[in-house]
Protein backbone atom coordinates (compact mmCIF):
# COMPACT_ATOMS: atom_id res chain seq x y z
CA UNK A 1 0.00 0.00 0.00
CA UNK A 2 1.08 3.53 -0.54
CA UNK A 3 0.20 6.71 0.77
CA UNK A 4 0.98 9.91 -0.67
CA UNK A 5 1.46 12.69 1.96
CA UNK A 6 2.64 16.49 1.12
CA UNK A 7 6.34 16.09 0.50
CA UNK A 8 7.08 12.35 1.01
CA UNK A 9 5.08 8.71 -0.01
CA UNK A 10 4.33 6.06 2.74
CA UNK A 11 5.11 2.66 1.72
CA UNK A 12 3.25 -0.39 3.59
CA UNK A 13 4.81 -3.79 3.08
CA UNK A 14 3.54 -7.13 3.99
CA UNK A 15 6.94 -9.26 4.22
CA UNK A 16 6.69 -13.20 3.83
CA UNK A 17 5.60 -14.80 6.96
CA UNK A 18 5.67 -18.96 7.78
CA UNK A 19 2.10 -20.43 8.34
CA UNK A 20 0.95 -19.25 11.77
CA UNK A 21 2.84 -16.56 12.22
CA UNK A 22 1.58 -13.26 13.06
CA UNK A 23 2.54 -10.95 9.65
CA UNK A 24 5.10 -9.11 9.37
CA UNK A 25 5.42 -5.67 7.35
CA UNK A 26 7.97 -2.94 6.83
CA UNK A 27 6.90 0.86 6.43
CA UNK A 28 9.46 3.58 4.35
CA UNK A 29 9.34 7.02 3.95
CA UNK A 30 10.22 7.90 0.26
CA UNK A 31 11.57 11.69 -0.43
CA UNK A 32 13.21 12.64 -3.25
CA UNK A 33 13.69 9.35 -4.53
CA UNK A 34 15.32 7.98 -1.61
CA UNK A 35 13.70 5.33 0.93
CA UNK A 36 14.61 5.34 4.75
CA UNK A 37 12.85 2.26 6.88
CA UNK A 38 11.06 3.72 9.96
CA UNK A 39 11.55 0.79 12.78
CA UNK A 40 8.41 0.03 14.36
CA UNK A 41 8.31 1.15 18.14
CA UNK A 42 9.85 -1.24 20.49
CA UNK A 43 6.47 -2.33 22.31
CA UNK A 44 4.78 -2.87 18.76
CA UNK A 45 7.51 -5.75 17.73
CA UNK A 46 5.08 -8.25 18.33
CA UNK A 47 2.05 -6.88 16.22
CA UNK A 48 1.41 -5.34 12.85
CA UNK A 49 1.79 -2.17 10.76
CA UNK A 50 -1.77 -2.06 9.04
CA UNK A 51 -2.32 1.59 8.42
CA UNK A 52 -0.85 4.85 7.14
CA UNK A 53 -1.83 8.62 7.53
CA UNK A 54 -0.51 11.99 7.03
CA UNK A 55 -0.98 14.98 9.67
CA UNK A 56 0.16 18.75 9.29
CA UNK A 57 0.42 21.51 11.50
CA UNK A 58 -0.91 25.25 11.43
CA UNK A 59 3.13 25.92 9.97
CA UNK A 60 2.84 23.14 6.63
CA UNK A 61 5.01 20.99 8.72
CA UNK A 62 4.38 17.70 7.96
CA UNK A 63 3.87 14.55 10.40
CA UNK A 64 3.48 10.88 9.63
CA UNK A 65 0.80 8.48 11.79
CA UNK A 66 1.42 4.43 11.73
CA UNK A 67 -1.61 2.44 13.04
CA UNK A 68 -0.78 -0.88 14.37
CA UNK A 69 -2.93 -3.88 14.92
CA UNK A 70 -2.67 -7.16 16.23
CA UNK A 71 -2.70 -9.64 13.61
CA UNK A 72 -3.98 -12.73 12.44
CA UNK A 73 -6.08 -12.83 16.10
CA UNK A 74 -8.82 -9.93 14.89
CA UNK A 75 -8.74 -6.52 15.72
CA UNK A 76 -9.77 -6.67 19.46
CA UNK A 77 -7.14 -3.96 19.65
CA UNK A 78 -6.33 -2.23 16.52
CA UNK A 79 -5.78 1.09 17.71
CA UNK A 80 -2.23 1.73 18.26
CA UNK A 81 -0.86 4.88 16.98
CA UNK A 82 2.17 6.01 16.53
CA UNK A 83 3.08 9.69 14.89
CA UNK A 84 6.67 10.35 13.34
CA UNK A 85 8.31 13.56 12.08
CA UNK A 86 9.49 14.18 8.24
CA UNK A 87 12.72 12.72 9.14
CA UNK A 88 11.45 9.97 9.98
CA UNK A 89 11.56 9.96 13.69
CA UNK A 90 9.00 7.89 15.99
CA UNK A 91 7.81 11.12 18.48
CA UNK A 92 5.66 9.06 20.83
CA UNK A 93 5.53 4.98 22.59
CA UNK A 94 2.52 3.26 23.86
CA UNK A 95 4.48 1.51 27.11
CA UNK A 96 3.05 -0.38 28.35
CA UNK A 97 0.58 -0.78 24.83
CA UNK A 98 -2.15 -2.13 26.91
CA UNK A 99 -3.61 -0.55 30.19
CA UNK A 100 -6.74 -1.93 32.19
CA UNK A 101 -9.45 -0.06 33.70
CA UNK A 102 -12.36 -1.46 35.22
CA UNK A 103 -11.57 -4.40 34.40
CA UNK A 104 -11.28 -3.65 30.70
CA UNK A 105 -8.19 -3.28 28.19
CA UNK A 106 -8.00 -0.56 25.83
CA UNK A 107 -4.54 0.50 23.84
CA UNK A 108 -2.87 2.63 25.31
CA UNK A 109 -2.73 6.35 22.79
CA UNK A 110 -2.20 8.35 25.86
CA UNK A 111 1.09 9.80 24.73
CA UNK A 112 -0.04 9.80 20.90
CA UNK A 113 -2.87 12.39 21.85
CA UNK A 114 -0.91 14.33 24.12
CA UNK A 115 1.61 14.48 21.80
CA UNK A 116 -0.87 15.45 18.74
CA UNK A 117 -2.25 18.18 20.84
CA UNK A 118 0.75 19.71 21.71
CA UNK A 119 1.79 20.20 18.66
CA UNK A 120 -1.70 21.47 17.13
CA UNK A 121 -2.23 18.03 15.01
CA UNK A 122 -5.75 16.54 14.28
CA UNK A 123 -5.60 12.93 14.49
CA UNK A 124 -6.15 11.97 10.54
CA UNK A 125 -8.02 8.54 9.88
CA UNK A 126 -5.80 6.44 8.61
CA UNK A 127 -5.76 4.44 5.70
CA UNK A 128 -6.07 0.79 6.37
CA UNK A 129 -4.15 -1.70 4.21
CA UNK A 130 -6.58 -3.79 2.32
CA UNK A 131 -3.94 -6.87 1.61
CA UNK A 132 -3.54 -7.03 5.57
CA UNK A 133 -7.46 -7.38 6.63
CA UNK A 134 -10.36 -8.50 5.61
CA UNK A 135 -14.04 -8.30 6.69
CA UNK A 136 -13.95 -10.29 9.22
CA UNK A 137 -10.25 -8.62 10.38
CA UNK A 138 -7.91 -11.44 10.23
CA UNK A 139 -5.42 -12.03 7.13
CA UNK A 140 -6.33 -11.55 3.98
CA UNK A 141 -5.68 -14.97 1.73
Amino acid sequence: MIKECSGARLHLTALPSKSGDSPKTRVEIERDGERQELAPPAEMVDYTAVGLGCAEDGKGTNYFVIQYGELPYGCEFCEWFFLYDAKGQLLNHAAPPLREQDGQQSPNNDEYEHKLEELGLKHPEPEVSPHLLVSDQSLAP
